[in-house]
């Protein structure tokens, strides 16, 4: 009984550690206790092949790494699931010692434990920061005005970075970067910064869109710098990119600390908006320069239509279809699907208002939700992310939208509904509607969601995301379509089999027919996902089943 005590005991207080510290604090105390002491703790590097120290007890840390085929006798090794994670070096017998022996098989997960905490803890900051740099960075997409908007990237990022040196380049008219805006750097500067390879870093990243980022200690093995004369002690090259075209470079250089992952998915996240921005600005001066407002509007219409997927996107066992049909030159409707580990993301949504205003808070809402997505964010964490960042605008306007998250093996659905028209559900043939479960995004700084309701897509099931639009398009007598004869008409196309093209082509052909013609009112968007594996021959198993 004393021996199970001693390891509860040892067990309690080593779970209590909440970070590494902690952890070690607590082995200087059961380490000596357990007459192990003295000892040295190691991590295992599985790509160098050995165990690196990180502490000593009851003696200084040793300073030499250990490789895996030349462990000493008597120590023990850490894992955790069958993989290897340090290594505890005790005192001389002390690991025939049956307790030392259980604090080295907890210490193993725990160790993990501790890693994936840390990491969790590191992201929660990131994206904490990242959501404070979005309210600032988010101010990129108003400026039409290119000079003015580079000027504004520049600043936003020299912040947000910590860097003390930074320029924009773009393409000139014979496809050479040519620096728009600096602070610190002249041309000399980024014509000497070159790769060891001779090639000029900027000239690199537009190459291939590949980011160069160097910590203090890595510039010179990674760079040749010998024609450079000027103190450079870390480098943040990334490429600057909308719709997959790469149009120009952001350089960073000198900060207060060094560059790493953080902000470097930082500067990214800017990146990403900034792009979209320039690809913005530059269509609109094209515009101007051609027929001022009339071309301005037809450019943000392009811009917005861009955004938008191409084609349905198919995988296993899930297809899904999307269309939009605003109601003047520019709309306020969006929708968007992307694959995922696993499955897919849908979203639908719809801005208040029209024309230019609402496009531009669209594209913000784009970037937004694009981020978050292609992260791997769950639903809720994604919507309190967008709902922030279009918060922060100050635009005065808002979003509804409603996002869906398919396990394609099981068509378990992961979904939310920010004050958007209710959702509908072909259930074996059952019509269900799915409510909404937060208010609209961009009103609150913070979003309360609630509970997502149980969704799961059963083997030839239907879902619909669609806007307002469809519902409220109206008779001439003033009626309006309706949920009821939106349901109707889904279901119509649910047993006759009909893909979630030809469903779309059906909703839209009821809302001409019902309004007779008659000039839309409000823009109509829809997202169709069907779910095959039913075994039945239909539209959505031909087009699923390769």
């Amino acid at each position: 009984m004393a021996a199970t005590d001693d390891l509860g005991t040892t067990a309690d207080r080593l779970l209590a550690a909440d970070t590494a510290q902690h952890l070690i604090s607590i082995l200087e105390d059961e380490l000596p206790r357990l007459g192990a002491a003295p000892a040295a703790l190691y991590l295992y590097d599985a790509t160098a092949g050995v165990y690196y120290p990180v502490a000593g007890f009851g003696q200084n840390q040793p300073r030499q790494d250990v490789p895996e085929l030349r462990v000493p006798d008597g120590s023990l090794r850490l894992s955790s699931q069958g993989q290897q994670v340090g290594l505890l070096v005790v005192r001389e017998g002390a690991h025939r010692d049956a307790s030392v022996r259980h604090l080295a098989t907890l210490l193993g997960p725990l160790l993990v434990q501790l890693h994936r905490r840390q990491i969790v803890v590191e992201e929660l900051r990131e994206t904490r920061e990242i959501v404070a740099q979005l309210a600032v960075a988010g101010d990129l997409l108003r400026h039409l005005d290119l000079e003015v908007l580079l000027t504004k990237l520049l600043e936003t990022a020299l912040n947000a970075v910590g860097a003390q040196v930074g320029a924009v380049l773009l393409p000139a008219a014979d496809g050479a970067l040519q620096v728009r805006v600096a602070w610190g750097l002249a041309v000399e500067h980024l014509d000497a910064i070159r790769l060891a390879d001779g090639r000029k870093v900027v000239d690199a990243v537009f190459a291939t869109g590949d980011p160069v980022v160097l910590a203090r200690g890595e510039r010179r093995s990674a760079l040749d710098l010998s024609g450079l004369k000027e103190r450079l002690d870390g480098l943040l090259a990334l490429a600057l990119i909308s719709r997959d075209r790469i149009l120009g470079v952001l350089v960073l250089a000198n900060p207060t600390s060094d560059f790493g992952l953080a902000k470097k998915r930082l500067a990214e996240t800017l990146c990403n908006l900034a792009g979209t921005a320039i690809d913005n600005a530059t269509l609109v001066k094209d515009a101007i320069e051609r027929e001022r407002l009339r071309q301005e509007i037809d450019i943000a219409r392009t811009v917005q239509e861009k955004m938008f997927p191409t084609s349905g996107l198919k995988l296993a066992g899930l297809l899904a279809e999307g269309w939009s049909r605003p109601c003047n030159e520019t709309g306020g409707d969006y929708f968007a699907y992307l694959p995922r580990e696993g499955g897919m993301v849908a979203m639908v949504g719809d801005v208040s208002g029209h024309g230019l205003g609402a496009a531009l808070f669209t594209t913000m809402a784009h970037a937004l939700a694009q981020q978050q997505f292609r992260a791997g964010a769950d639903m809720q964490t994604a919507f309190r992310q967008v709902n922030e960042g279009l918060f922060h605008t100050r635009s005065g306007r808002f979003m509804t939208a409603v996002a869906v998250a398919i396990d394609a093996a099981t068509g378990r659905c992961e979904y939310v509904s920010a004050g958007h028209t209710r959702s509908l559900w072909i259930h074996k043939g059952e019509v269900r509607w799915l409510d909404s479960t937060a208010m609209p995004l961009g009103i609150v700084p913070h979003l309360e969601i609630d509970p997502s309701p149980e969704v799961v897509l059963a083997p030839g099931d239907l879902l619909l995301l669609y806007t307002d639009g469809i519902i409220e398009a109206a008779h001439e007598d003033g009626t309006t379509l309706g949920e009821e004869r939106l349901a109707d008409t889904v279901l119509a196309a649910w047993r006759s089999r009909l893909a979630p093209r030809r469903v779309l082509d059906l909703v839209a052909a009821a809302v001409d027919g019902f309004t007779a013609g008659r000039p839309q009112a409000d823009d109509l968007t829809g997202v169709a996902i069907a779910r095959g594996g039913d075994g039945s021959v239909s539209g959505w198993q031909v087009a699923i089943t390769p």
